[in-house]
């Protein structure tokens, strides 16, 4: 488990903190340009989907824990099945391949998280 919280954490660690702060300008422009805009969003809900991505990158490593512990993970599933849907709808399907992969290794946290709990 502690695999999939790695790679979920890295992963919206950096994607969140490019839309969060912008840089490197290259990658956060191509992000805005060619997703967000095109799909009918500005540049303040891309801000703000990446405060959700980094502060899910933080709190997925307290999945056995009550607090945060289907929280985190929740969180993640719907922000990837937000992203699998808005690529799917607006762009080709290959585009949702990478926000498919962050959802099956959420649900999995998630279902980790879940069972503890019964």
């Amino acid at each position: 488990m502690v695999g999939i919280v790695w790679v979920l954490s890295a992963f919206f660690a950096v994607s969140g903190a490019v839309k969060v702060t912008g840089k490197p300008v290259a990658l956060a422009d191509r992000q805005l340009n060619r997703y967000f805009r095109p799909y009918g969003f500005n540049e303040r809900v891309m801000r703000a989907i990446g405060v959700i991505e980094v502060i899910g990158a933080v709190a997925v490593w307290f999945y056995d824990t009550d607090a945060l512990g289907l929280a985190a993970p929740t969180l993640l599933v719907a922000i990837t099945l937000g992203a699998i849907f808005f690529h799917i709808r607006n762009d080709r399907v290959r585009h949702a391949v990478p926000a498919t992969i962050m959802f099956v290794l959420s649900l999995t946290v998630l279902m980790v998280a879940g069972a503890g709990r019964i």
